[in-house]
């Protein structure tokens, strides 16, 4: 099988760079990496006849003309991507109209399928994560906090809960300016007693944050949102909150017990292997197998 995969191939935190990497060392597959804004449209459809597959990250970001091009050209024209769609009328808009002319979609958002009333052929498939990059490291003496979050804060709920730990307990955020992924993440996971998850919702059984993963893979004590079809167990590999005052709770009961957060992360660890992109490329060819055998 060969691929043109078209995305943005940033080595430090695109997930694109691990699912290419995987698609060549676990199945085999040749993989031609393919810079989606910087690619000359010409030429790249010049080449499409070499392809089997044709993989992007960014759908929205060429016109359906082009796509329609593509497809013609004779390859299977697949769309992968981690973005949640549906209820932002802007992205809702950019993917629907140009998914339509594609022959599948894999995506992150949930189980429930919300694009076959559109006539879109869609696979789920979650997160997975590079246990060669995320994995127990050194602490980081410089990071002193009993406390932290990885991510943005750009919705009133997460500032709300943010602000909370900010006022009760030795807390930190990191990753703002998208900037803590690879080694760094991993450090801040082992420098810090708990690490607080969160997804931009909670309320989607099936869809959550790759962070999930990379905490765990990671080594970090992980206090996660309760989402419907978690794969991980409660108690064993993560603790589940339910609301903020859950989650302080939670917090000032694990601080107190340092020996429960090292048997829960050590868990965690173990269990994310089940969650790698080794595996996930597989249950892809899998899923991908019975659509085009």
């Amino acid at each position: 099988m060969r691929v043109g995969y078209l995305s943005y191939f940033h080595p430090e935190w695109h997930a694109e760079c691990e699912i290419a990497d995987h698609l060549e060392s676990e199945l085999g597959w040749i993989v031609d990496r393919c810079e989606l804004e910087e690619i000359d449209p010409a030429q790249f459809l010049a080449q499409c006849g070499n392809y089997d597959l044709v993989i992007t990250a960014g759908p929205h970001r060429k016109q359906p003309d082009f796509w329609r091009a593509v497809k013609k050209a004779g390859p299977i024209l697949m769309a992968w991507y981690f973005d949640w769609v549906f209820g932002f009328s802007n992205r809702e808009r950019q993917y629907l109209s140009v998914l339509k002319d594609f022959d599948l979609v894999v995506s992150t958002d949930g189980f429930e399928d919300r694009y076959a009333k559109y006539g879109i052929k869609r696979i789920y498939l979650p997160h997975g994560v590079d246990m060669r990059i995320y994995k127990p490291v050194k602490p980081d003496p410089l990071i002193r906090s009993d406390i932290a979050f990885i991510g943005h804060v750009y919705m009133a709920r997460r500032e709300k809960m943010l602000r909370t730990l900010l006022e009760n307990f030795n807390a930190r955020i990191f990753g703002t300016k998208d900037d803590c992924w690879g080694v760094r993440y991993s450090e801040i996971c082992n420098s810090v007693k708990i690490v607080v998850g969160d997804n931009f919702r909670n309320d989607i059984a099936g869809y959550w944050s790759d962070r999930l993963y990379l905490s765990l893979a990671s080594g970090a004590f992980l206090l996660h949102p309760d989402v419907g079809g978690m794969p991980f167990e409660d108690g064993k590999h993560l603790v589940l909150w339910h609301d903020t005052n859950d989650l302080v709770d939670k917090i000032r009961y694990y601080l107190d017990r340092p020996e429960e957060r090292k048997r829960i992360a050590e868990a965690g660890v173990r269990e994310a292997q089940n969650h790698s992109w080794t595996v996930r490329v597989k249950e892809f060819e899998a899923g991908f197998g019975r659509l085009y055998e």
